[in-house]
């Protein structure tokens, strides 16, 4: 009735499961465009290596924890009902290291650095994120490790604006060119010269639209 359940991703008493790991992940605008891989290292909890986990020093054992019998758990009876909550003593954990491995301090993890290839698709955005399952910090013995989490985001371009799956820019011309009209070359975000026939009378902040080489779909079609 009530129970109170362990935290940390116990459930139930249970081995608890790894916490997952966010990262920011910095690219270009031309990066987001194209599309990219790149090889990213990462910080994140590992089973240690010394005591497999299980935070004792070799040759100890866990003693199970005097205030809930080994348990996990306390239980308080109010009237009719009772409460079940975390034992205090162990944090749910049911056993108590009185000799911590020295490795991990009796912590059963250590910190690891580990690199990850990320393949960043064509058309991603700021606040897009890429997940990866099964690569985020240890759990306990028996329990799944948690998820890797990368947060895209782009940095500015010092040309180019993004809006949504255009491209805008200011792009400068000659008072005879405005008058006359004529054929410009434009160069877009990936360096490809485009040219375009400019109307006579052609105005300061007149929009033109170049199809075709904006941003592209993250579902692929045109750009």
């Amino acid at each position: 009735f009530f129970g109170g359940g362990g935290g940390g991703g116990r459930r139930g008493g249970g081995p608890a499961a790894g916490r997952d790991v966010q990262v920011v992940l910095d690219i270009d605008l031309v990066e987001a465009a194209t599309g990219v891989k790149k090889a990213v290292t990462v910080q994140r909890d590992d089973v240690c290596q010394t005591c497999s986990g299980t935070r004792t020093k070799a040759g100890t054992k866990a003693a199970p924890c005097r205030r809930c019998g080994g348990q996990g758990v306390t239980v308080q009876r109010q009237g009719f009902f009772q409460v079940q909550t975390p034992c205090r003593s162990c944090n749910g954990a049911g056993v108590v290291i009185t000799d911590p491995c020295p490795a991990c301090r009796g912590n059963g993890r250590t910190v690891g650095r580990h690199t990850v290839e990320v393949e960043i698709p064509p058309g991603i955005d700021t606040g897009d994120r890429i997940r990866f399952h099964g690569l985020g910090d240890a759990g306990d013995p028996g329990a799944p490790r948690g998820d890797l989490e990368f947060a895209v985001r782009v940095k500015d371009h010092k040309f180019f604006q993004r809006d949504g799956q255009n491209l805008v820019c200011q792009w400068p011309i000659t008072f005879a060119q405005a008058a006359l009209g004529g054929p410009i070359e434009v160069t877009t975000l990936t360096g490809q010269k485009v040219r375009y026939d400019l109307a006579r009378g052609v105005q300061t902040h007149e929009v033109v639209r170049l199809s075709g080489h904006g941003m592209p779909g993250r579902r692929g079609g045109r750009k």
